[in-house]
């Protein structure tokens, strides 16, 4: 009897897997365009002509089917494209009720050929609240914060990135150019090269966020230096106002008002399930409307009303790259929606070379897995440090890599690291890694065991002309926790010469905590004021140091101790002797003594910079700052300490500096600074603080100075000014060619010298009546690659305006080195 029953029950057994197997059916394969062979993302697919979505094509291109019923034929569809119906034959697809994603050697994967329409679509016009897209999107934007990541208790995920660089062989179509036919053929079965990160993310409410590289690898580089960062190239979500596309912010389509700005269209309505459908919109910018604008498409699921998929782009190229984002989410659970793959597609224009234009592409993938939602996270993984590379990031072996990659190593890549690594011998790309990594982070070119200092190169200002010199510094070669330096340079105005040397000791790496001791004998703005570190030639921002005037001759010894500390502070102590010469017209009367030529200080110096949820990364070369969103604040108390070091002088000295600037949406910029110092006691002119003058006959545009001002106009040991601007952008222009950006500014000041009669052989002002300039620059009217130039006027009005009404007016060049 039980015998029998056991027959029966084994009986039964392989009837039910005889049916499942029977009844389980197994398609797969890839979408791609029919001309460029591109795999084609979000592709809409439907079986047997049913009408309801059967599977969409990932990111890859890539699409899945099981179905329990016969699938006979399969049609796809994707804006831009002529919808096809293909189909099924029997031995096509594969039977394979327990088939799984790591499974490899998959029979019969089909490739499908979509063939793209010739044709340019007009926008639609639709009267105001008959577009049935408004509806979709309305409901998208109720959601949104329900559908945002970021509005999430908490999250983490293993986030897989792969960034490849190769050149446009499809444009290399002349078979008679020896060059085309040479690059075609070593690109044949390779690329220039691929990077791969892995990291893992952390995020808790409100607004903390960590990240941790745990493996970094580029094709060629034994130390990669750059690792390929997802918040760097695109935003991680599409539920934000502006979404970054490097470092620019566009307008969201998915935020308030911008149905007035952006033209949506419902191209089609795919049904699901008997509940579900989900809804393909594409989206523009308006006629007649100028913003910082994406084109694209969105897949709105009504479940939620959460974003399945979007694929989106500028509207406008910026000449330099044309960038295309893809993304793709998920329902992780019965409730929430998460980002799952995100691809960054760049095209590099090049010049051109031989009467070919070549174009270096990047195809970036990224692969989202391990997510938990609302779980806790312990609080020490959230420090001062953002992003944290591990120190053994570079060094992951190939066991370790094939962990985590979604796909494993094709022939194609394999082939791109042997290259690059052959090829690395032969140009030493670890050379060019190590100048890079010095160029980033330190500013310096390592030469052997030393560094050039690029800062100490050239300089220029008005009153000394121009100066030529060289800086060498020992690198990490010698040691990675002190180094010695020196620099010596000439100033053509004045034919004297700067000189020091200095020494430097990373006293703990992780906070920045640093031990700084110099000698210099360096000319410096008289009346110097403000918190710039390291100046450019280059920035705007520094700018204003080309109009230093009049300068003293300084002999200093200053020892430093700096460190970050808490999460938003860095914090400075220094103590220095300085001898400032100056010439001999210059005379200051204190406590019946009369100085001239040289004046000593001894002071002691407690600086702060508060940058509050400022961004850190941190690797083997220590941390670096990403910035922050919020304002920035320096605060400086300096004490001149009489008596020591036989110094003569006895004053406090305090300043103070915000800076902030935002994106209104539709709007363009706004930047304001806000500056302020105090003077306790008297103290010589070197002391007080000069007003940052940058008037000359035709020049350029500095911010955060008076450009009305003629420098040394104005001294003062009290002042507090306004430096506000706002960049229209392009919103005030019209498309096509020519799109400048329009800036507004307003800077006002005002100050006072009590005891001006102590200072002879000096000619300067007050502000005691307030000092006020407004101006219009029109910047971005000639542009290159590397360059944006513009045009420029301020006016000079109030109590301290001319007479004569065209001396009040102040002619500007704008002048902007960028990579846009």
């Amino acid at each position: 009897m039980m015998r029998r029953l056991r027959n029966i029950v084994f009986f039964l057994f392989l009837i039910s897997n005889f049916q499942g197997y029977a009844q389980s059916f197994h398609i797969e394969g890839f979408v791609i365009d029919s001309i460029t062979k591109q795999k084609l993302a979000f592709v809409n697919i439907t079986v047997n002509n049913n009408g309801h979505l059967g599977t969409t094509t990932d990111i890859d291109g890539k699409f899945i089917l099981n179905s329990k019923n016969d699938i006979k034929n399969i049609t796809l569809s994707y804006i831009g494209y002529e919808t096809r119906t293909f189909t099924i034959n029997p031995p096509t697809y594969d039977i394979r009720p327990n088939y799984t994603k790591k499974q490899s050697n998959v029979p019969n994967q089909l490739i499908i050929k979509l063939k793209p329409k010739n044709i340019k679509l007009e926008e639609i016009v639709v009267h105001a609240g008959e577009n049935p897209a408004h509806r979709i999107i309305d409901s998208t934007l109720n959601n949104r914060d329900k559908n945002n990541p970021d509005k999430l208790l908490s999250y983490s995920y293993t986030i897989y990135d792969q960034m490849i660089m190769t050149l446009d062989t499809l444009r290399l179509n002349d078979t008679s150019n020896p060059s085309q036919n040479e690059i075609k053929a070593m690109l044949r079965d390779k690329d220039i090269m691929v990077m791969e990160t892995l990291s893992e993310q952390f995020h808790a409410a409100p607004d903390k966020n960590k990240k941790n590289i745990k493996a970094s690898k580029i094709s060629g580089m034994k130390d990669p230096l750059v690792f390929y960062i997802l918040d760097e190239v695109q935003s991680a979500s599409f539920y934000n106002n502006f979404i970054t596309i490097f470092g620019k912010k566009y307008i969201n389509p998915i935020s308030s008002g911008t149905k007035t700005k952006y033209f949506f269209n419902l191209d089609s309505a795919i049904p699901v399930s008997e509940k579900d459908t989900v809804f393909i919109i594409s989206f523009k910018p308006r006629k007649n409307t100028n913003f910082n604008a994406m084109t694209g498409v969105l897949s709105i699921h009504s479940d939620g009303w959460a974003i399945r998929d979007v694929k989106a782009s500028p509207s406008e190229s910026n000449g330099t790259a044309d960038v295309r984002i893809q993304q793709l989410y998920k329902k992780i659970d019965s409730t929430h929606w998460f980002p799952k793959q995100l691809n960054t597609d760049l095209v590099f224009n090049m010049p051109v070379v031989d009467g070919t234009t070549y174009s270096i592409l990047g195809i970036g993938k990224s692969y989202i897995s391990d997510v938990k939602i609302n779980q806790q996270i312990d609080k020490k993984i959230f420090d001062n440090i953002n992003i944290n590379v591990a120190p053994d990031a570079g060094n992951k072996d190939e066991e370790y890599w094939s962990i985590y990659r979604y796909d494993s190593l094709n022939n194609r890549l394999d082939n791109t690291y042997k290259f690059a690594d052959s090829l690395s011998k032969e140009v030493n790309f670890d050379a060019m890694t190590r100048i890079l990594k010095s160029i980033a982070y330190f500013n310096n070119i390592p030469i052997g065991f030393v560094s050039l200092d690029l800062n100490r190169i050239i300089d220029y200002n008005i009153g000394n002309k121009l100066y030529l010199g060289l800086g060498l510094t020992t690198n990490e070669r010698v040691s990675k926790f002190f180094n010695v330096g020196g620099f010596w340079g000439y100033w053509f105005g004045p034919k004297a010469a700067n000189y020091g040397i200095n020494t430097s000791f990373t006293l703990q790496r992780s906070h920045g905590m640093k031990l700084r001791i110099l000698f210099e004998n360096v000319y410096e703005r008289v009346g110097d004021y403000g918190f710039s570190f390291d100046a450019s030639i280059i920035e705007p921002a520094d700018y204003k140091y080309y109009y230093v005037d009049l300068t003293s001759l300084n002999n200093t010894l200053t020892a430093e101790y700096s460190t970050y500390f808490g999460k938003c502070f860095k914090g400075f102590v220094n103590f220095s002797i300085k001898d400032k010469r100056m010439n001999d017209k210059y005379k200051f009367s204190l406590n019946d003594s009369i100085y001239q030529n040289s004046f000593r200080f001894s002071t002691l110096e407690l600086k702060l910079r508060i940058a509050f949820k400022e961004q850190f990364v941190q690797n083997l070369y220590g941390i670096r700052s990403l910035g922050s969103h919020y304002p920035i604040i320096w605060m400086s108390y300096q004490k001149c300490i009489k008596s020591i070091v036989d110094c003569p002088f006895n004053f406090d000295k305090f300043q103070l500096q915000i800076s902030d600037d935002w994106d209104i949406r539709f709007f363009g910029k706004t930047s304001i600074t806000i500056q302020a110092g105090y003077i306790n006691g008297t103290a010589p002119v070197m002391e007080l603080f000069n007003i940052f003058g940058s008037r000359q006959d035709f020049d350029l545009y500095a911010p955060e100075s008076f450009n009305t001002m003629h420098p040394d106009e104005f001294f003062c040991d009290r002042f507090a000014a306004l430096f506000l601007s706002h960049n229209f952008g392009r919103i005030l222009s019209k498309k096509g060619f020519f799109q400048p950006d329009i800036i507004l500014a307003t800077n006002i000041a005002w100050g006072n010298l009590h005891n001006k009669d102590k200072h002879k052989g000096i000619d300067f002002n007050t502000l005691n009546k307030g000092y006020y300039e407004s101006g219009i620059l029109i910047d971005n009217i000639l542009k290159s690659p590397i360059t944006k130039i513009g045009l420029g006027s301020f006016y000079r009005y109030g109590p301290y305006s001319f007479d004569k009404i065209w001396q009040n007016f102040a002619w500007k060049i704008t002048l902007r080195i960028t990579l846009e």
